[in-house]
This record gives structure tokens, sequence and C-alpha cells, in this order.
């Protein structure tokens, strides 16, 4: 588990399959580009329970990935910005209005 007061975390161009453990103190999490391109087990596919580990997150890029759910994102309460590019996300009408879809 990450310890401290971390407030940015960085985890790009990674076999990333899911995220767990994550510091409440965490309002960036950035994790762009994290699946291999012949297996299918190292891709992140869903929010899942970022937002139940990290609620404060205010800005969250998943770029790249194979995230296909919002599942869970009503979890993050300060999320400002939400980046999906690059994924198979069809539908964001649940989100906020407030919140930025990138």
């Amino acid at each position: 588990m990450l310890r401290g007061n971390i407030t940015d975390l960085h985890l790009d161009n990674n076999l990333i399959a899911q995220i767990a453990n994550l510091p409440r103190t965490l309002r960036t999490l950035q994790c762009k580009h994290n699946k291999h391109p012949f297996n299918f087990t190292f891709r992140i596919k869903e929010i899942g329970n970022i937002g139940c580990q990290a609620p404060y997150i205010e800005v969250l890029d998943l770029t790249g990935n194979d995230v296909s759910s919002l599942d869970g994102v009503e979890n993050l309460i300060c999320l400002d910005t939400l980046i999906l590019r690059a994924n198979k996300v069809c539908a964001v009408s649940e989100l906020d209005a407030e919140v930025k879809v990138l």
C-alpha cells in the first residue's frame, strides 16, 4: 500500500489490469495506455472501486485502456475531470453535468 500524503500518481505505459490500495489523499490519478497488445488480461476495463479507495480524486485519466463501463464513478465525489479517450465507453449521460469528460 502507498503511504504518506500522495496527491498525484502517474502509472502510464505499464501492464496494469487492476488498481488497488490507493491512498485516500490522492487527487490526480493518471493511468494511461495500460494495455498489452496481445494479452487481454492486462487491460483496465472499469473504474470499479477506485472511488471507494480514493474518493477525493479530482482528475482521473484512463486514456488508451479498455474501459467500457462507468460503474463506480459515482464514488468519486470530488471528480472534476474524467479523461477516457481511446476507450470503449459508449455513454456518459450518467455523470454529473459539472464533470468534464474528455
